[in-house]
């Protein structure tokens, strides 16, 4: 019993960090897409007004 429940809690583990791995890859995916050009324009539009 405990074996299984052990055998259990590991599969558990497993599947959240390969969850938790794929999440992280699409959120720095993300930030690379979306939130690094949106900064980027944001700072040039603020360059451009203190011009």
């Amino acid at each position: 019993m405990a074996q299984r429940f052990v055998f259990a809690t590991d599969v558990a583990n497993a599947g959240v960090s390969l969850l938790t791995e794929s999440l992280a890859k699409e959120l720095a995916l993300v930030r690379a897409n979306v939130v690094a050009p949106y900064y980027a324009g944001k700072q040039r539009i603020h360059h451009s007004t203190t011009l």
